[in-house]
């Protein structure tokens, strides 16, 4: 049992005495609650266990304020400070990295050795060498590992081989006491508690260790025999101040596939050149997270490793430097398993990058004290490990505007070299020309100097791997937000796989092939990619450029911003389009100026007029929220009397950054939606936003909704009250719409598209049963959507493809043509505000046979315009449809009610009522429209 005596230290943490007194064996704190086990005394002011101090977050906080504060006075400066600030951070970056190859190759410090060396040793005089190995369900490959460790050359009987095993992984120690372990082993079950990472295990390791040095391996290593010698020979010929060995690390699996051999050769260059390059200026080391060599007493002076930093060894070689204490570079390899999956080599990675930037938090929270002790050290330590992290992140932002630059070309062009002043101009191309030449070629000596010569022609598919990495950096941050001590486990034991496989040989895969396929793929991508850079990048180079001018609202009208997810030109536009700009366009035509900002699908034109409104299309189906807000803040703000907020399941939230009036408009509730049709945390994320946020930011705005069940529902969640919510049918044209003859034969349509709610499967599957017994029966499908692969699938499996139409979609006059000449139109759906569809049939004379669920039971009146049956029954439906072929008289009922009930529904009301809600909202608050303003000032 652990013994929990406790030690206050500050009003957060507590810390626990050891449980065995003189060791640091069960040792740790209470912090916020929280017991962490650490095994070690390493100052909490030491540790990652608060990832930012209360400077740094005031800092950030600014930093970030001050940016925006920046950004919205004056664009185009903000850009161009900051773009030379990062251009020459780049530069300076680049010149250390050069000074420091040029060391490396020219005077390198790392310590080499000759055969002789070897025989001058007397074993009977060698201390007892510990060699931890730390493992968390690596079962598979123990015995590998065992077998590596065997062949370390050093008297076994001075062995002290410390297996670490966690005490819930049954798998690997069961596998472990199962084997006839050698001797000079022990196992030792680190007990089961926070935080669950390998230094912590290390740590328990520390305290057991027996021998004067000691050594950590990981489970797939395989390190050189001779390592221990070695490591033994130069500590007893160095400095006294040397105190830590690292061994270079490399990969035995390198040509398993495109990925190991990128990742070998970035591990050739790290530990090959740039490692021996910072110990000829005796900078601070980031150790390698294996085969570092350590004396165990200063090792436990300095506290062991930090338990809360997921990149343990990083952190360990400065706090090793900051004591005023050397590491140095052995030649000597330990072999690794090189990640081979991608989505495992991000996880791994993004480990690495968030313990970089707990590093690099951790040692800067007294930053006048490092640098006035450490003077030009403190600058390289941001170069090494901050400046590094920071680049990944922003590297896909420059990316993209040096790759629009020469793909798009006039576009963007001259709007980019704005942002570019001679001086910084010219350092930028000399870090696009000589500093990308000069990463490629360091990855190529770093493979030339492992004798890894087959790597060298793989290095043209770096930007690649740093692309990844750039994406492992943006995990990063976000865990060390949300999950800070959280250890993202490497899977190892991959490569066994194609060992075990005689016939995947990766080797085969000849240079020539490997470019053909990427050739190949490359011409197929273009198209693609060339949209990307068009739809994303230009988002942000048209923040820079002007707006088209809109005409302002006549006396006594409003200007009016709209923000809604698309516009009726989208490829996927639907009913809730129409309905805003059906509103929109008459609201012009009463003297209002109308602007909407919405999505774009990237084949409509970026800035528009239709009808008088002033359509601005931006983002895509997620970015276009962000977009909104910053173009309202740079680019909007200040131009409008009102702001309509459209909610298609998730609001712009308006209120946080918009101060002028606002009116929300909710077509219908989506919480079921979100949690029926949307994929864990999406749905969660959604339905929080809706339920939750959207209540609190608007509960002071008026709501426009569009029926009745619409309201009442909304009332149902509390998230509004009833005198706060107004009702706007949505209604049609109804000069484009007249009754016509029907069809000879028995004739069904669905409009709309092609949704998995919409549940066209529940209309296809009940007309099969009507084609049984009506051969000549028709159903037309108009629309598009994700849904149409598995519709086609079904009506073939169903074997009705000559019954079943996919029309795609249509325009106005064949959906009025195909509306007018059905027998009946068909709406399944499971959600429904309204349904102008709905209300277009019937204008036709079409009865609508429609799913009994709010919405469609405000516009379908069961038994007079249409029939209503319980959402997916099947059987019903096609009763539903049997019963208007087979009674004649009671279509014609139905047809006729549905003529007469579409008379009601006309734009001109709609938008009547609408404005008048918008005039009695702008009035109730006393808001008088800016021209006004102006008139009575003047």
């Amino acid at each position: 049992m652990l013994n929990f005596n406790k030690v206050k230290i500050n009003k957060k943490v507590i810390l626990l005495k050891p449980e065995v007194p003189g060791t640091t064996i069960g040792a740790g704190l209470i912090y916020k609650g929280k017991r962490f086990i650490t095994h070690n005394n390493l100052p909490v002011n030491k540790s990652a266990l608060e990832t930012f101090v209360n400077w740094q977050k005031v800092l950030l906080f600014l930093s970030v304020i001050a940016l925006l504060i920046g950004f919205i006075i004056s664009p185009s400066f903000s850009a161009i400070i900051l773009i030379a600030v990062l251009t020459s951070a780049y530069f300076i970056d680049l010149v250390f990295t050069f000074y420091i190859l040029q060391r490396s190759l020219h005077t390198p410090h790392e310590y080499t050795f000759r055969k002789k060396d070897f025989k001058q040793i007397d074993e009977s005089e060698l201390p007892i060498y510990s060699v931890l190995c730390p493992f968390y369900k690596e079962a598979s490959v123990l015995p590998q590992f065992i077998e590596a460790i065997e062949k370390i050359d050093w008297p076994k009987d001075k062995l002290d081989i410390i297996l670490l095993l966690e005490e819930d992984d049954r798998e690997t120690l069961d596998v472990a006491q199962s084997m006839s372990l050698p001797s000079y082993f022990r196992i030792i079950v680190v007990p089961d508690s926070l935080p669950k990472t390998k230094p912590k295990a290390c740590n328990l390791g520390l305290a057991y260790a027996k021998g004067k040095f000691l050594v950590v391996y990981d489970a797939e290593d395989k390190p050189d025999p001779m390592q221990l010698k070695k490591a033994y020979l130069v500590f007893a010929s160095a400095e006294d101040n040397v105190v830590c060995l690292q061994s270079k690390l490399n990969y035995y699996n390198s040509d398993q596939n495109l990925l190991t051999q990128l990742f070998t050769a970035e591990y050739s260059l790290w530990f090959d050149l740039i490692l021996p390059g910072l110990q000829s200026i005796e900078a601070p080391i980031p150790l390698g997270g294996t085969s570092n060599h350590f004396k165990v007493d200063i090792l436990r002076e300095l506290g062991g490793w930090d338990p809360f930093n997921v990149t343990e060894d990083c952190d360990l070689g400065t706090r090793i430097f900051k004591a005023g204490f050397k590491t140095s570079i052995i030649d000597s390899t330990t072999y690794e398993e090189a990640n081979s999956k991608p989505k495992s080599w991000l996880k791994q990675r993004s480990r690495w990058i968030k313990g970089y930037i707990q590093t690099y938090l951790v040692h800067t929270r007294n930053p006048i004290v490092f640098v006035s002790d450490f003077g030009v050290y403190a600058f390289i330590f941001q170069l090494i490990i901050g400046m590094r992290m920071i680049f990944m992140v922003i590297n896909p932002i420059l990316w993209l505007m040096t790759l629009s630059y020469f793909i798009l070309g006039p576009i963007v062009a001259p709007t980019i070299e704005s942002l570019y002043p001679a001086p910084v101009y010219y350092i930028a191309v000399f870090c696009l020309v000589f500093g990308n030449f000069m990463y490629f070629y360091n990855y190529m000596l770093g493979s030339a100097k492992r004798n890894l010569w087959h790597l060298v022609k793989y290095v043209f598919f770096i930007p690649f791997y740093w692309a990844m990495a750039s994406v492992s950096a943006s995990i990063a941050i976000y865990q060390l937000v949300i999950k800070p001590h959280y250890w993202e486990k490497t899977e190892h034991g991959l490569h066994l796989a194609t060992v075990d496989n005689e016939h995947l040989d990766y080797r085969k895969f000849l240079p020539v092939d490997i470019l053909f396929k990427f050739l190949t793929y490359g011409i197929f991508l273009m198209g693609s990619i060339k949209f990307f850079l068009t739809k994303n990048l230009l988002e942000v180079v048209e923040l820079f450029t002007s707006l088209p001018s809109s005409r302002k609202a006549s006396i006594g009208k409003y200007n009016i911003l709209i923000f809604n997810w698309r516009d009726n030109k989208h490829i996927w536009a639907g009913g809730a389009e129409v309905y805003v700009h059906e509103i929109a366009k008459r609201l012009v035509k009463q003297g209002n100026s109308v602007t909407l900002f919405c999505g774009w699908d990237g084949k409509s034109k970026r800035n528009g007029k239709v009808n008088g409104i002033n359509v601005i299309r931006r983002g895509g189906f997620y970015t276009m929220y962000p977009i909104a807000l910053i173009y309202y803040i740079l680019k909007l703000r200040g131009k409008y009397d009102l702001v309509i907020d459209c909610e298609n399941g998730i609001p712009f939230f308006t209120p946080l950054y918009v101060g002028i009036p606002k009116i929300l408009i909710i077509h219908h509730v989506h919480q079921e939606v979100f949690r029926k049709h949307l994929k864990f945390p999406l749905s969660q994320i959604a339905v929080f936003l809706e339920s939750k946020l959207m209540p609190v930011l608007y509960r002071n705005c008026p709501i426009i909704t569009i029926s009745n069940s619409s309201k009442e529902d909304i009332i149902g969640h509390g998230w509004a009250k009833s005198e706060n919510i107004d009702i706007v049918t949505p209604a049609i044209d109804l000069s484009s719409y007249e009754p016509k003859p029907k069809t000879p034969y028995p004739s069904f349509v669905y409009l709309g598209r092609l949704m998995p709610w919409k549940n066209i499967d529940v209309a296809i599957t009940a007309f099969a049963k009507i084609c049984n017994k009506y051969p000549t029966s028709k159903l037309t499908i108009a629309g598009f959507g994700e849904s149409f692969p598995m519709l086609t699938k079904l009506v073939k499996k169903l074997k009705i493809e000559n019954n079943v139409i996919f029309s795609g979609w249509v325009d106005e006059a064949t959906k009025v043509m195909l509306f007018a000449q059905s027998w009946t139109a068909i709406q399944p759906s499971s959600f429904e505000g309204w349904g102008i569809t709905v209300i277009e049939a019937n204008a036709c004379g079409t009865p609508v046979i429609a799913s009994d669920i709010k919405g469609l039971r405000d516009s379908v009146i069961n038994n007079r315009t249409g029939i209503l049956f319980p959402v997916r029954e099947i059987e019903t439906l096609a009763e539903a449809m049997d019963k208007l072929i087979v009674n004649e008289s009671y279509r014609a009922y139905l047809s006729e009610e549905s003529y007469k009930w579409a008379r009601n529904f006309t734009w001109e009301y709609s938008t009547y009522q609408f404005e008048k809600i918008i005039n009695n909202y702008l009035k109730k608050i006393e808001f008088l429209p800016a021209y006004n303003y102006l008139q009575n000032r003047s």
